[in-house]
């Protein structure tokens, strides 16, 4: 099976990473289907062309993987409760049990842009700002981050359960990454998204289509300052939003499909039935002068052949 996020490039980029590969023919010689972890109804990658063809043929949406999702086990800092949906009082370090608008920035080797302009908004009133920058942000940025911080933002690099902070928070600011935006999804809480800017085009083709489809608010990070995000964060506390048209069974459709896959691979699969051990008097006997051992049953080499 591959499988494949919703968004993967302009197809003039896809095209060519395409024949790297061998193009779309050799690949679909190698697998059975293709699993595109979306919702077409947001963005379908076999009417864009990003898909060719040839895998479309063969391919099929699960949802986004959002829903059900596991719990990593994370533990929160002592004395912090567990996040749930809807629990805007729940702690959170750095926050008390006060309120709080959240912006995180995934692994934040790229979030600079968009942190330097979050850590100088204002959180609405009675409310805290917390920044999870990511552990891959550069030291010396993050500690400027942390001395630019306002008495009502705190700056941390990393948190263990930033799904229970997605879903504990009134707004949530974050980049436009596959599985920053399916665990948003499953909750809520209403999102702006500023995706990455000079990279890929999968981001802000993303966060776009989601825009579209009314699951979450998307700006470009040249279109956004301190003022403008203190804005969107005093207008969107308070207001959920409900993302109940979005698939988001993927967790749910991909163990189904792949039991579907595997029962039709037994049926078609001849029944294998072992040949019995040779008995001691029609064993072959070595020739005279040589060990017993000197040509086994199957070599080395037809054993690869065979695998």
């Amino acid at each position: 099976v591959l499988g494949l996020r919703e968004v993967l490039d302009t197809p003039s980029v896809i095209d060519a990473e395409w024949e790297k590969v061998g193009g779309p023919a050799r690949v679909a010689d190698a697998f059975d289907e293709v699993w595109i972890y979306g919702d077409p109804d947001v963005y379908d990658p076999r009417s864009t062309g990003e898909v060719p063809a040839t895998l479309a043929a063969r391919a099929v949406t699960t949802g986004y993987l959002s829903q059900d999702r596991p719990d990593d086990g994370g533990a929160l800092p002592e004395g912090v409760e567990a996040a749930r949906v809807g629990s805007a009082g729940t702690e959170s370090p750095g926050v008390g049990s006060q309120r709080f608008v959240l912006t995180c920035l995934g692994g934040g080797s790229d979030g600079g842009s968009l942190a330097s302009i979050a850590v100088d908004a204002q959180p609405p009133d009675g409310h805290r700002h917390l920044i999870v920058t990511g552990p891959q942000m550069d030291t010396e940025e993050f500690d400027r981050l942390r001395v630019r911080a306002g008495a009502t933002t705190t700056v941390i690099r990393h948190h263990k359960d930033i799904p229970g902070l997605v879903a504990s928070a009134e707004a949530v600011v974050c980049m436009g990454g596959y599985n920053t935006l399916a665990e948003l999804m499953a909750t809520d809480t209403p999102a702006l998204v500023v995706p990455r800017k000079g990279h890929r085009a999968e981001q802000p083709r993303r966060a776009f289509a989601l825009a579209a489809a009314g699951a979450v608010d998307a700006l470009t990070i040249d279109s956004l300052d301190a003022e403008v995000l203190s804005e969107w964060f005093a207008g969107r506390v308070g207001r959920p939003t409900d993302r109940s048209h979005i698939d988001l069974s993927g967790l749910t459709t991909v163990p189904r499909l792949a039991a579907e896959l595997i029962a039709d691979a037994r049926a078609e699969a001849p029944a294998f039935v072992p040949e019995a051990a040779p008995t001691a008097a029609h064993r072959p006997t070595a020739p005279r002068g040589t060990a017993s051992s000197a040509r086994l049953p199957i070599t080395l080499e037809e054993t690869s052949h065979a695998v």
